[in-house]
């Protein structure tokens, strides 16, 4: 059994970021423990979009460009090159009936922060991507967006933190957390650690390890397919979404719907994405939900008929019925979990305040919207 100050479950992007910033104040004995290998949940199966556009105004956008920020420094002080790089960002508009929608959804952003944003009319929407469908109807655009490649940030956060001395456990899936007067018993199927603090980071596996504390986390995991293409010069001048998918982002009714995410890689591939579903934790790919995305891309994009798909995948998004993820701590148990599509843009961000929440008993934001509290479904401890 092995003591430690602080034990971090999940090897995503969250608890690398988690861990590295922990590790800045060389004063912890910290534990990470992953159930599988590093990035190889979620954060190994996503785009590497940096969208500011897609957060809600508040709080969420608030997170987003302060992390932005980080992760420009950061980029330029880690030893592995994470392939970050700003890049305008573009919401199309496919239909005038998402207008009203995309109008009052970019009127909360403007209300609560600077964000850089542009309505722009069909016309001026060819004319920055000529590549484009003429049956889009007009965008949104920022040039605050960015683009960075997930397994790459995950891995640098984890070798940062490893060189600075946390301890990491791969392959060890934890079973059970339990409260000890010293603070907590983590058993995993290898042995049991012992901890005065414990991070809850396992994204969508989250809420199955809390319900050992009798805590309800309202967290589902919603599965996300991607197509890869073949590698081409470069074609795009954005990162792209549509506004059907920023729709389907924030539908908390159903938390269903699909849209158009589109980037091209530094490589030169293109990542075609995402559906929305709930599906359990099946992480399969399914030919018919492929065949959707690709219809949506080619529809907007005509040009993308001719590439070669090169692979697919799906990851497990863990989704909040707000759209918001949970930052919160209780009696020693840190909640940094939740974010969904959101947790590459949000990881340095995570990593920040939840090492401020360690060390003051506060954060630096005010991050009392993202409190567990605000579900009347949960349970404490």
């Amino acid at each position: 059994m092995g003591a430690y100050d602080i034990i971090i479950i999940g090897g995503g992007v969250i608890g690398c970021s988690i861990a590295y910033h922990l590790s800045l104040f060389n004063r912890f004995k910290i534990l990470l423990i992953e159930r599988n290998g590093i990035a190889g949940g979620a954060s190994g199966s996503c785009d590497g979009i940096l969208s500011l556009l897609s957060k809600k105004g508040g709080i969420q956008l608030e997170l987003a460009m302060e992390s932005m920020l980080i992760l420009d420094n950061l980029s330029k002080s880690f030893p592995l090159d994470v392939e970050f790089r700003k890049i305008p960002g573009m919401i199309i508009i496919e239909d005038e009936r998402y207008i009203p929608f995309m109008e009052k959804f970019v009127s909360e952003q403007r209300r609560t922060t600077n964000l850089r944003i542009d309505f722009l009319s069909a016309k001026e929407t060819r004319g920055l991507e000529p590549l484009l469908s003429d049956r889009v109807v007009g965008a949104v655009r920022s040039t605050d967006n960015g683009q960075i490649n997930p397994i790459r940030l995950t891995y640098a956060f984890f070798e940062s933190a490893s060189s600075k001395g946390v301890e990491v456990r791969k392959g060890e899936e934890v079973l059970r957390i339990e409260r000890i007067p010293s603070g907590f018993r983590v058993e995993t199927s290898c042995g049991r650690y012992e901890a005065g603090l414990v991070v809850l980071s396992a994204g969508s596996w989250s809420p199955l390890l809390s319900e050992s504390l009798c805590l309800n986390l309202p967290i589902k995991p919603r599965r996300g397919q991607i197509i890869v293409t073949e590698p081409i010069e470069r074609a795009l001048n954005h990162t792209v979404l549509s506004s059907k998918y920023i729709v389907a982002k924030y539908n908390v009714e159903t938390g269903k719907g699909e849209g158009l995410a589109l980037e091209q890689t530094h490589h030169g591939n293109f990542l075609i994405g995402a559906t929305r579903e709930f599906v359990g934790y099946d992480r399969r790919v399914t030919s018919s939900a492929l065949k959707r995305l690709a219809k949506t891309a080619v529809e907007a994009f005509p040009f993308l008929k001719e590439l070669r798909v090169v692979r697919s995948f799906a990851g497990l998004r863990p989704w909040t019925p707000d759209g918001l993820p949970i930052i919160d701590i209780i009696d020693g148990l840190i909640l940094a979990c939740g974010h969904e599509g959101d947790g590459i843009c949000l990881s340095a961000i995570t990593g920040k305040l939840v090492s401020e929440l360690v060390l003051y008993g506060r954060a630096s934001f005010d991050i009392s919207s993202l409190s567990l509290k605000r579900f009347k479904t949960s349970s404490a401890l």
